[in-house]
């Protein structure tokens, strides 16, 4: 009967010790933290050569797709989780097309350091017709460390010429692919803008875009006949307030719901329709509370819009 408590060894594991090398496709690269005090920026992640199969250069790649997702775990700043997909390629023309997205797994509106993380492709066309392509990450703030985490990378088989001392373009298994790919990263050190300067000289750069960002949007219906329609784009909210009061209202008349409350209380300016339009204040608490300042007489209607930041998590779907 076999015993299922046996430790690991080559003998019993493929050949492979504990853990196997199929497991390397789900770790994580963790890059020195960067505790310098101005902050150095730069992270080289690797440098790839495109071509044409058809030229027969060794080493060289018509189309790859790859991607990862990265984290900042030394700040003290809540963290975003960042994913960033490019897919590079030479086209039939024999130009070199660069593609990417930059989205978040999550995003934190408070981490003020989202616009500073992207992922930069420079690329320089050689005279035999090929490309060298120089990736690189840039987190342009102090204390950091990066950890690169879900890497993944696809190069169609056909699409190569096959070279045994590069395993992107080896007949290797795709765990060997995707560490070649990502292991400079662990225990890397970031540079300085002068230092990628004189890498990249007479590089184009093509930095990866972010997608379109979601619009949300919720009626939340108040006291009375008032609503407050919300709608939030990134982590700005517009509030559209309308209706009117059956009786004498006045203080808290409802609440924001979670994802559209403002960062700090916020005040918005509403009109009443009667006579020359008198203002009737709002104040939207960071809490979510909506507080009517002045009295709004019975039968009265009143309509006004504000805008404001949240830092709040992205709402789901209405509920």
């Amino acid at each position: 009967m076999a015993n299922y408590n046996t430790p690991l060894t080559p003998n019993n594991h493929g050949g492979m010790g504990n853990p196997h090398p199929q497991y390397s496709n789900v770790k994580s690269y963790a890059t020195l933290t960067d505790s310098t005090s101005e902050g150095l920026p730069w992270l080289k992640i690797r440098e790839l050569n495109l071509a044409d199969p058809s030229k027969g250069i060794d080493g060289t790649i018509q189309r790859i797709e790859m991607g990862f997702s990265a984290v900042d775990d030394a700040s003290d700043n809540m963290p975003s989780i960042v994913n960033f997909g490019v897919n590079l390629a030479v086209n039939y023309q024999g130009n070199l097309v660069k593609e990417g997205t930059k989205s978040f797994l999550h995003r934190s509106f408070s981490n003020k350091n989202n616009y500073k993380f992207n992922l930069h492709i420079f690329s320089k066309k050689n005279t035999n017709g090929s490309y060298t392509v120089k990736i690189y990450i840039v987190a342009k703030w102090a204390y950091k460390r990066i950890v690169i985490i879900n890497p993944w990378v696809n190069v169609p088989i056909d699409r190569y010429v096959t070279t045994p001392t590069n395993p992107l373009t080896a007949k290797v298994p795709q765990w060997q692919k995707t560490d070649f790919l990502f292991k400079n990263i662990k225990g890397a050190a970031f540079i300085s803008d002068g230092d990628i300067a004189s890498d990249v000289d007479g590089y184009d750069d093509y930095v990866v875009p972010e997608s379109r960002l979601l619009t949300y949007s919720r009626v939340v219906d108040l006291q009375a006949s008032l609503q407050i329609i919300l709608t939030r784009v990134g982590n700005n909210v517009t509030a559209n307030i309308h209706g009117g009061a059956g009786s004498d209202m006045s203080g808290a008349i409802g609440t924001i719901p979670p994802g559209y409350r403002p960062t700090a209380s916020t005040g918005i300016s509403t009109f009443r329709y009667d006579g020359a339009g008198m203002i009737t204040p709002i104040l939207i608490a960071n809490n979510g509370t909506v507080t009517l300042l002045n009295n709004l007489s019975s039968g009265k209607l009143l309509y006004g819009s504000g805008s404001y930041n949240t830092i709040d998590d992205l709402p789901g779907g209405d509920e």
